[in-house]
């Protein structure tokens, strides 16, 4: 929601009363300032999301042409840089599509920096997001690229899992791959939940493919 522009003194005051209000900012320690169309925010947070917080507030005036954010992170604990990478990459294998994407992290000085590639814009914003609760994390720099879309043909997409499965040392023997209209649909048995849920991650690298449907079933389950 925006706020009609009003005076420096209004929208320094508004501001004010809602960083206060807004009990997701308790220990942010901020000035405000409002000169003309610009705010300057000055300050610490304990946690970086708290600093996104801060900005949106801000953002929510229309007419503000320019917004200093100069704002520090100072966790009540600092991390070590590879704690902090640990992290990110727990939450990220925690996610399948993270893991299939191939996102890597890196930690230096309390930054963490993402590389690799992703399909859309929606998708580098979003393991972005993943990550912004981390304790310890001072900024991210998002330097994941967004490939061009690409379109691929129902078997052209299927050789390209084929090739992923079988590149991981996975046998195909009791594993059947019917793609149609760029769906892919596995079907099957293989011996544990663990492989099936490898062989959708695998799967579901494909660029071309809309979507996997994983209907593997496992030993496990027809035992």
């Amino acid at each position: 929601m925006e706020i009609e522009l009003r005076s420096d003194e209004e929208i320094s005051s508004g501001l004010i009363q809602a960083v206060l209000d807004d009990t997701r900012l308790i220990g942010a320690d901020v000035s405000i300032e409002v000169r003309g169309n610009r705010i300057t925010l000055r300050g610490s947070v304990p946690y970086y999301w708290q600093k996104l917080v801060l900005l949106e507030l801000a953002n929510q005036y229309r007419g503000i042409l320019e917004m200093d954010g100069m704002l520090e992170v100072k966790p009540p604990r600092p991390v070590e840089d590879n704690l902090l990478a640990d992290k990110a990459d727990r939450i990220l294998a925690e996610d399948a599509w993270f893991e299939a994407v191939g996102i890597k992290t890196e930690a230096f000085d309390g930054t963490l920096s993402l590389s690799g590639t992703v399909d859309s814009l929606g998708d580098r914003a979003r393991a972005e997001r993943a990550l912004w609760g981390l304790p310890g994390l001072l900024d991210i720099r998002n330097e994941l690229i967004v490939l061009p879309p690409v379109v691929k043909g129902d078997l052209a997409i299927a050789e390209e899992i084929r090739k992923e499965l079988e590149e991981e040392g996975i046998s195909l023997e009791r594993i059947q791959l019917n793609v149609t209209d760029r769906v892919a649909v596995l079907t099957g048995t293989v011996p544990s939940l663990a492989l099936k849920a490898r062989i959708g991650q695998l799967a579901r690298r494909s660029r071309g493919a809309r979507e996997v449907i994983n209907k593997l079933a496992t030993f496990e389950a027809l035992t």
